[in-house]
């Protein structure tokens, strides 16, 4: 666990004292001031480079591309990373589970009988005409035929 953000804090406050903090947590004053000093380490620096290539190239498809594309975009221009690390990096920036394009059905449920639409389409109490099914060219065979 990193404890020197905490010990920044304590530091930033009024009564300020970086020795009694470092003692509370059991760090030494000398480890503190050199991480202070020194700027974040080679692979945050080029994780954060990668990153703005990233969104450069997601702008660039108008939100379209996701990892596998971006990845593939990533090889082309010669940059040679995974595509787990393309993928992490992209969830920091769009945030966890983040989808665009899903696709939602709205009176078309299955289960329960009655639609369950928000516009308010089949709110009476009428009972509900029987469901068709749609019989493609190539399931002719009698397979999918709608129940009676």
């Amino acid at each position: 666990m990193n404890v020197y953000p905490f010990i920044e804090a304590e530091n930033a406050s009024d009564r300020g004292n970086v020795k009694r903090a470092c003692e509370l947590l059991k760090v030494s004053r000398a480890a503190y001031y050199a991480h202070h000093t020194t700027g974040p380490c080679r692979r945050v620096r080029d994780d954060t480079a990668l990153t703005e290539k990233i969104v450069k190239i997601h702008d660039e498809s108008r939100g379209t591309y996701g990892t596998p594309r971006v990845h593939a975009e990533l090889r082309a221009q010669g940059h040679r990373h995974s595509r787990k690390r393309i993928a992490r990096l992209i969830l920091t920036v769009r945030g966890s589970g983040a989808r665009t394009r899903t696709r939602m059905a709205c009176c078309a449920s299955t289960f329960p009988r009655e639609p369950t639409c928000h516009a308010g389409v089949g709110t009476s109490s009428m009972p509900l005409p029987p469901r068709s099914t749609v019989v493609h060219a190539r399931h002719s065979t009698g397979r999918h035929q709608p129940k009676h």
